[in-house]
This record gives C-alpha cells, sequence and structure tokens, in this order.
C-alpha cells in the first residue's frame, strides 16, 4: 500500500499540472492584428489587484494572427498558460476594406470568407495548444479618412462589422471546438460604451500601428483580466432586498398599501425598472428575498395590489419580514438557504440599516438605495458584482428549486426522518461528464467551499482537458424526488495513479445534506471506477477552514485512515459502499 507521503506527492504533481494558473504566475502570449502593448498596464495591474497574481506578459508583432494559429510551434505557444487573440477588420482585411470602400462588388464576400478562415484557424489553435484562449471580437472599422459623423456610413460599416463577426462566431463555434472552450473578449462593446472617435488614437496609429487611446488601452487591459477571472470567480448569489423606498416608492407603515408607488410616472418608475432590472438577475439565477420590517400581511397585500409591480411571490426565494434587527434577518436567511454570508447582496435606503449590516455582517455587501432615485436602475449594474456571469441552466431554475425545498421541509416536519426520507422517493443519477455538463460542473467546483473535500478549483478548459484523459474520469451526479429536481448536486474527479483510483475532487451541495445522496454518490462513483480498473480507492481531505462538514465523509464511509495526520484514506479492493435502501441509483 502506498504511503501517505507518496498519495500527497501524487496529488501534488497532478494539480502541478492542471492548475497551472494557480501555482505560478502565470505566462500570457498576446497576439493581435496592431501593436497590442499598450493594453499590458492595465491587464497587469488588474490581475494583480483581483489575485495578486504577477503576470508574465508578451506580444508577438503586429498582424501574425493566422501565422501563429497554423504554426503555432514556431512560437512556442505551448509554453503559455494564456492567450489572447485581437483582431480589427481595417488591419486583417486591410485592402479588401479600401475595396469594398471604393465600390468593388466582391470585396465584402472576400472578408467575410477572411473572418470564417480566422475563426476556424483560432478554433485549430485552441485544440492544439494546452493554453487558454482569449480571442476578441472586431470592433467598427475606424482610421483612414473614414467619416464617423457620417450616419449613412457608420451604419454600413457596423454592418460589415456584425456580418464579419457573426461569420467568425459561426467558424469558432461549439461544433468547431468540440470541448474546448474558448473565451470571448467584446471589443465591440468596449468601443460602444467609450464611443468610437474617442477611442482611436489617430497619432499613435499612423505612427505605430497602435490604435488605442491610452484610456481606451487601460480598458481592453482591464478587460482581458476580467475575462480571466470571470472563470473561477463566484458572483454573489442572493440579493436582499428592502421593500419600503426600495421596491416601491413609500412607505406602507405611513402612506398605506393604496400610496405606494411602481408605475409608469416617476418617482415610480425609477422603482419598476429596478424591479425590471432584479428580474433579469432572477432569470440568471441569483435568489431574490425579502428583509422588511412590515407587517408580513402588508407586504404580501402590496405585492398583489400595487399597480405595475414586476416582482410577484413566485420571484422571491425566501422572506423575513418582521421587526427584528436586518442582521438577525440575513443570518435567518443564509441559514434557511444553506449559504455562506459572503454569498448575499443587500440592498437598503436606510442609512441605518445599512450601517449596521456593515458593522454587524461585513461579510455582506451592503449597497444603498441612492438618493438621487433616477440611479436606481443602474445600481447594482453599476456595482459590478454580477458582470460576466455564466448563466447554466440549473442557475435559471435555482429559486424554483428553493421554493420546492420549502416545500420538502414543511413535509419533514410532520413526520419523522426515517419516515420522511421513504416519503421522498429520492432518485440519483451518476452522470460522466460530457460537453453538455462542463458549464455546471466547473461552476460547482469554483462556488462549492462547505461540503468539498479539496476545494481544488477548476475552470471549464481545465475540466474540458481531463475528459480526454484516458486515465481521468469526472463524475456528476443529478438528483430528484417527488417534490422535484434538484438538479446536478454533486462533483467527483478521479485519476488512476500506477495501481489504484485517486480521488482528486469531491464536493456536494449543501442543500441535500442529510438525505443519503454523499453516500449513493460515493457507491456510484467507486463502482463504476472499478468497471473501468479494479483497485482501491485513496482520497484526501483539506481542511480549508469551511469545509468541516466534509470532514468524516470518507471514515464513514469504510475509507481506513492512511499516516497518523487523519488527510488520507483508502477504501481497500475488497471494499465497497452500499446505496441507501431509501434512494434508487442510476447511471452511468
Amino acid at each position: 500500500m502506498a504511503t501517505s507521503d507518496e498519495i500527497r506527492s501524487t496529488i501534488v504533481g497532478w494539480r502541478t499540472l492542471t492548475q497551472q494558473h494557480s501555482e505560478h504566475s502565470p505566462r500570457i502570449l498576446i497576439a493581435a492584428s496592431f501593436t497590442a502593448q499598450p493594453v499590458a498596464p492595465g491587464l497587469g495591474t488588474t490581475l494583480h489587484g483581483s489575485s495578486g497574481t504577477v503576470a508574465s506578459i508578451e506580444f508577438l508583432d503586429y498582424n501574425q494572427l493566422f501565422q501563429l494559429c497554423l504554426d503555432p510551434g514556431r512560437f512556442a505557444a505551448e509554453e503559455f498558460d494564456e492567450i489572447v487573440i485581437m483582431w480589427r477588420l481595417e488591419d486583417v482585411f486591410e485592402r479588401d476594406l479600401h475595396a469594398w470602400g471604393a465600390g468593388d462588388g466582391d470585396a465584402r464576400n472576400r472578408i467575410l470568407d477572411g473572418a470564417t478562415s480566422l475563426g476556424a484557424a483560432v478554433a485549430n489553435l485552441a485544440t492544439g495548444v494546452p493554453a487558454s484562449i482569449i480571442v476578441s471580437d472586431a470592433m467598427t472599422p475606424i482610421g483612414f479618412g473614414l467619416d464617423h459623423h457620417d450616419p449613412n456610413l457608420l451604419t454600413e460599416l457596423s454592418d460589415l462589422q456584425m456580418e464579419a463577426n457573426r461569420a467568425f462566431d459561426e467558424a469558432l463555434g461549439d461544433e468547431a471546438l468540440g470541448k474546448v472552450k474558448v473565451d470571448r473578449l467584446r471589443l465591440a462593446a468596449l468601443q460602444h460604451v467609450s464611443g468610437t472617435a474617442s477611442s482611436f488614437d489617430r497619432r499613435s496609429w499612423l505612427m505605430y500601428r497602435q490604435p488605442f487611446t491610452e484610456g481606451f488601452a487601460l480598458m481592453t487591459g482591464s478587460a482581458i483580466a476580467e475575462v480571466m477571472a470571470a472563470r473561477t470567480r463566484t458572483p454573489p448569489k442572493v440579493v436582499v432586498l428592502d421593500c419600503d423606498d426600495t421596491l416601491w416608492a413609500g412607505t406602507i407603515a405611513d402612506d398605506g398599501v393604496g400610496s405606494l408607488e411602481c408605475g409608469d410616472a416617476f418617482p415610480g418608475f425609477a422603482f419598476r425598472s429596478f424591479q425590471l432590472a432584479l428580474g433579469r438577475l432572477r432569470h440568471q439565477g441569483v435568489l431574490l428575498a425579502l428583509a422588511s420590517k412590515n407587517e408580513p400581511e402588508a407586504v404580501a397585500q402590496a405585492f398583489s395590489d400595487v399597480d405595475s409591480m414586476v416582482l410577484t411571490d413566485e420571484d422571491i426565494a425566501a422572506r423575513r419580514v418582521s421587526w427584528d434587527p436586518k442582521p438577525a434577518a440575513l443570518v435567518e436567511l443564509a441559514h434557511e438557504l444553506n449559504l455562506g454570508l459572503d454569498s448575499f447582496v443587500f440592498v437598503d435606503d436606510s442609512d441605518y440599516e445599512i450601517g449596521a449590516m456593515r458593522t454587524q455582517l461585513p461579510a455582506v455587501v451592503s449597497i444603498k438605495v441612492p438618493d438621487e432615485i433616477e440611479q436606481l436602475p443602474d445600481l447594482l449594474a453599476e456595482a459590478g458584482l454580477f458582470r460576466m456571469i455564466r448563466v447554466t441552466g440549473d442557475d435559471r431554475l435555482r429559486t424554483q428549486r428553493m421554493q420546492v425545498e420549502s416545500r420538502r421541509a414543511g413535509a419533514a416536519t410532520t413526520m419523522s426522518h426515517s419516515e420522511f426520507l421513504m416519503s421522498l422517493e429520492l432518485r440519483v443519477r451518476l452522470i460522466r461528464v460530457g460537453p453538455g455538463e462542463l458549464g455546471r460542473t466547473a461552476q460547482l467546483t469554483n462556488k462549492t467551499n462547505q461540503f468539498n473535500a479539496t476545494t481544488v478549483r477548476r475552470s471549464e478548459t481545465e475540466i474540458a482537458s481531463l475528459l480526454d484523459d484516458p486515465d481521468c474520469h469526472v463524475h456528476a451526479v443529478a438528483a430528484d424526488d417527488r417534490f422535484g429536481e434538484y438538479g446536478i448536486i454533486g462533483v467527483v474527479i478521479s485519476r488512476w495513479v500506477v495501481d489504484r483510483w485517486q480521488f482528486d475532487t469531491v464536493l456536494m451541495s449543501c442543500r441535500v445534506l442529510g438525505r443519503g445522496v454523499e453516500t449513493a454518490m460515493l457507491a456510484g462513483v467507486v463502482a463504476d471506477l472499478r468497471a473501468d480498473r479494479p483497485g482501491a480507492v485513496h482520497a484526501t481531505y483539506i481542511d480549508s477552514g469551511r469545509n468541516k462538514l466534509v470532514a468524516a465523509l470518507f471514515p464513514d464511509h469504510g475509507f481506513a485512515p492512511v499516516g497518523e495526520d487523519g488527510t488520507v484514506f483508502v477504501l481497500a479492493a475488497e471494499s465497497s459502499i452500499g446505496v441507501p435502501p431509501h434512494i434508487t441509483l442510476t447511471g452511468p
């Protein structure tokens, strides 16, 4: 049997290979159709500020995109952790752009064909190197005396840009890339925000082929860093809302429900617009909750009777409507939703409530309703907390599932725990992860803290690379019962090492704890691994300070400790794990 030191050595070695981004300063290669060096300060500063990362940034000479994509070995592309590609129509297709402007009827088709070829070339690069790839779209062309104050010409340029981007995107699509994930840098959107003319530096373009102003270059570098960070960053999961002068204008106690405003006239229109923004977040999987000092019946009446209300009871995952202190209400909501306080954003119009929250629960992000109420609709957007949020199908069902969980909790109070479990008709399904489950699998590895044995974080690209490794298995676990679906709630990543299986990642959503799902998950994964290759199964528990819930998982399921520190465990080759009698296990 391997010693605990040997097992730790294996784990460290594997993580060194598969988690390069967090183990050393990343090497970043930037290839652009223009001189891109001015983006380095914004990229480096933002990376360092967000994660403490000090990156090594290298640049190719401008306009070598096809050379890099079709012959990456020539540029030692395999040595980089990140490759960033930026392109503009007026650089890559300069001659055809001028011909198009001079009335050449075939030039448009040549540009679109070129964009298709470039997209296919980037797809080729993505499948040929281990680096994570970030590629831009094309902005509206500028320079060369193009008059951006001519609305007709600007419309034509914008149409050409959109067609070229569409052709590029189709060639870069998931079908071409298979399991490889290419992240997108939306330069056209940044140009739109900054203004086409104000983002362009004529002198630098003519002298150095550097088209960006200093400010736009900084913004672009920062945006590249944001794309990198978005792979593993977990946005807040819950927005907790006050009601009076937050969801509507007026207070129930002073004005009565009939006088509350949330319509098409100011100031009610600002509150209605804020609710529309909240509705979009809810669609993206963000939970909405209430913390209001009011009578519950009055708030319920306001939701049903106030004209032009956007949000309904069905949009609210949980609520605390009482006269209790709001920090206490947030703690109760965190317990009910089974989430950490650092997952919460609190919005209130009261300086007192905001101050109390910041003092007593500093982990909660507390945001005050602006005094200039016309700023309210953009409050959360400008906070940037949900920027570049990655949405899966499970996310969109989160509020519905929380409401179903409330019904489960109600049923649990009417019978014993064992009777409740038998009544659930619980079904657990083991899934071998494929492209369709990549997003949710990566999301769980990055956001699960409490029931996570090793807290290994992985991006979609990193998990996709594991799917192609014959010595590696990536399992996801989904569950449902008579009340409804839980969705994908568990992930196990395993690797064959010499003569045994080694768990790298074992995690599960806390919302199914206490129902035997973790036992069924381990039973199914162990059986599936041994169907591939029989042998012992080794596991590790690494204390993160937040994952005490999972400390006893392995010894409770027959894994024997190896060594004296109680962090490494082994399930002998002749040992198995039984599925609880109240659970039906299927798959893969």
